[in-house]
């Protein structure tokens, strides 16, 4: 997701939803605290799949 949202290519509206996950993932004001190993990471997960699912039916 960082390689595509560095790229050149990449459209204003797809930066700004593949920056909202990467933001999220090392924000520290989770939904689930990171430092609740493993599950912490769980709801960055989550978010990371919806973006890209999203991604694909924009394709």
């Amino acid at each position: 997701m960082h390689i595509q949202y560095c790229d050149e290519i990449t459209s204003e509206n797809d930066r700004t939803l593949i920056g909202s996950p990467l933001l999220y993932f090392i924000s520290s004001a989770d939904l689930i605290p990171d430092y609740l190993f493993p599950i912490g990471y769980l709801d960055d997960a989550i978010v990371v799949y919806l973006v890209l699912d999203r991604l694909k039916q924009r394709l």
